[in-house]
């Protein structure tokens, strides 16, 4: 008895100390800054759909093998039949969770493994230092690369990367606040995410029909290379850093079974039908054009 007591104290001792570090860690800027910031705009949860929706419709896209930054032309691509589209679309609504779950527990594994040799940072340098640092360097980068947006080096750039990395911060910081205030909400579906995850999709697929809508890019002359680079900077930069595959990754593992499948599922399935609506309707109504390219602007 007194070693069944002994256990289940040790193991009530242990939650309570897990549950405690997972709260304060939370409250830390350079915490805060790795897996919301770092991570969570590094995985995109609305291109993981609107590749889900392109593969359902045969539209997938292939890289080139020839020139980096560049696709196949879907007039050069070959057509298939339903059940291949079909089995393409489970397999990216399949592989991409499952992947990005056993991410997750090899990462968990690791830090395991190395903690012991990782050194410890002192909360007096993270305060006085870095976190300083950190506000000063976020600031400079953000209007260094809108600076590159209006004078950039190479016209590329705006395309590859300066729109986007203007663009990311404002994803980030709505997807922090909206997690933040509304994940408490329902302890069972982080509501908070599942809206940002929503909306940053509604946003890309609002953004790819820009951008292959022959009747609105296509037709205003002198400023279509730039308005494809701007819609090509709203989908990489704001909707892939408003929305997030780790932290929903890292939810689904917190919750219980029945949570987790619902979350899940919920998620998947609202997104993909969103984008059916706002992209399918355009698409099997109208066509996409290939009026932008990523490499164009």
């Amino acid at each position: 008895m007194r070693l069944f007591q002994y256990t289940v104290e040790t193991a009530m001792e242990s939650g309570d100390r897990k549950h405690e570090i997972d709260k304060t860690k939370k409250t830390f800027p350079l915490y805060i800054g790795l897996a919301t910031g770092f991570c969570g705009s590094f995985t995109s949860f609305s291109t993981f759909i609107t590749d889900a929706f392109l593969a359902l419709t045969n539209a997938l896209p292939s890289p080139s093998p020839t020139s980096p930054y560049h696709t196949v032309a879907l007039h050069a691509m070959h057509s298939r039949n339903g059940g291949h589209s079909f089995l393409a679309t489970m397999g990216i609504l399949i592989i991409q969770p499952a992947v990005s779950l056993a991410a997750l527990k090899t990462g968990a594994h690791v830090a395991i493994a190395v903690e012991p040799v990782l050194p410890g940072l002192p909360m007096r340098m993270l305060h006085r230092v870095l976190d300083p640092f950190s506000v000063f360097l976020g600031w400079s980068a953000w209007l260094g690369a809108v600076f590159l947006c209006i004078w950039p080096p190479e016209r590329a750039w705006r395309n590859h990367a300066t729109f986007a990395v203007a663009f990311a911060p404002p994803g980030a910081l709505l997807r922090f606040h909206l997690s933040t205030h509304l994940n408490a909400c329902i302890a069972s579906f982080p509501l908070g995410t599942f809206i940002a995850n929503i909306f940053g999709t509604m946003i890309e697929g609002t953004c790819m029909d820009l951008q292959h809508s022959s009747m609105i890019v296509a037709n205003v002359p002198g400023v279509d290379a730039v308005a494809c680079a701007v819609l090509q900077g709203v989908i990489f930069g704001f909707c892939g850093c408003a929305t997030t595959v780790s932290t929903w990754v890292a939810e689904l593992n917190g919750l219980r079974r029945r949570h987790a499948w619902f979350y899940g599922l919920t998620s998947v399935a609202v997104a993909l039908a969103i984008q059916v609506v706002i992209m399918g309707s355009m698409g099997w109504m109208v066509g996409f054009d290939q009026h932008c390219q990523v490499g164009a602007a």
